[in-house]
């Protein structure tokens, strides 16, 4: 739609309105609360219906025509209110994105549809992937995210806390922040987990190592379950620098590992397991973060009850005071 097309329907609009002497009646509350409901009668058409469904539901011409008629709604209704409110909207959308462009900058560096990189190079490729979400996505991380967001929300005041996941992998936990509330963006190294939690969520992730990741003060949180552990020693500094640098000022860091003092290979898979001394050790490159926490729990899955994890809870220091 272009800006005269814009421009048209808000006249037309707006005259529509007046012919009938229902300006009285469009005010900026009734207006906004008319929207919210034309908007739930189109998430209706997509209630309960999955991504594959929600997907085909325009090959079938009376349904697209019906959610076409509810799209058409909502966009009378936000139209008209953007003019009550002398609002210009495509300057407004304009405006917005650019907002955007610069809060989430793009951060993919490989493309999922790159057979190269998906089935040598990623140790989590099909068929692997979707295994690897059917035996992770059901694991109670629920206290570990809880002791997480208090922290977040504690330290920042964030009433919506904006969460990057570190290593989305099923998605269970880009879910679960997305369910709390939170405004979440996940990243993966996997051209196919990333794909697999995007469709499973509904959450944007992007195809990026930690290594690679160029955020500046961009979210309040930053989750890494079971994720770090996949970088090199000698490359972990720079990755928690990097994640400082995402976080603003006070943001909040989890981070967990799985006990050890090795670095070890499982097929094509890296380790690197830390002990508190090993974590110290690494972090002492890191003056952007202070350690708030550390303790260790067992793995949550009952036929590995026997090994034992590293977490950690570091905070971004503010650099005026750090």
């Amino acid at each position: 739609m272009t800006a005269p097309d814009l421009n048209n329907l808000t006249h037309r609009l707006r005259a529509f309105a007046k012919a009938r002497d229902w300006e009285q009646y469009h005010t900026p509350k009734n207006l906004a609360m008319a929207l919210s409901v034309e908007v739930a009668e189109l998430v209706e058409h997509f209630q309960w219906l999955t991504p594959e469904e929600a997907g085909r539901l325009v090959d079938d011409p009376v349904a697209k025509s019906e959610v076409a008629s509810e799209i058409a709604d909502v966009a009378i209704y936000l139209i008209r209110l953007a003019d009550v409110l002398g609002i210009d909207l495509a300057r407004a959308a304009q405006e917005k994105i650019e907002v955007n462009e610069v809060r989430f900058p793009v951060v993919r560096h490989t493309r999922r549809t790159d057979p190269e990189t998906s089935s040598q190079d990623d140790p989590y490729a099909e068929p692997f992937a979707s295994d690897y979400v059917k035996r992770t996505w059901g694991l109670d991380m629920e206290p570990l995210r809880c002791r997480f967001l208090s922290e977040v929300q504690k330290r920042t005041g964030a009433e919506v806390p904006e969460i990057l996941d570190v290593g989305s992998g099923s998605g269970r936990d880009l879910a679960a922040f997305r369910d709390a509330g939170c405004k979440v963006l996940g990243i993966d190294p996997s051209p196919d987990l990333a794909r697999l939690a995007e469709e499973g969520t509904g959450v944007p992730v992007e195809v990026c190592r930690v290594q690679d990741l160029s955020l500046q003060n961009e979210v309040d949180g930053i989750w890494a379950c079971a994720s770090l552990l996949h970088v090199p020693w000698d490359e972990l500094p720079d990755a928690f620098r990097r994640l400082a640098q995402a976080l603003r000022p006070g943001g909040v860091l989890y981070a967990s590992f799985k006990w050890g003092e090795v670095e070890r290979k499982e097929g094509k898979r890296h380790f690197t397991d830390l002990t508190d001394a090993r974590l110290d050790d690494r972090l002492s490159e890191v003056p952007e973060l202070e350690l708030l926490d550390v303790w260790v729990t067992e793995d949550v899955r009952p036929e590995r009850s026997n090994a034992q994890w590293l977490n950690a809870v570091l905070l971004r220091r503010d650099q005026e005071h750090g």
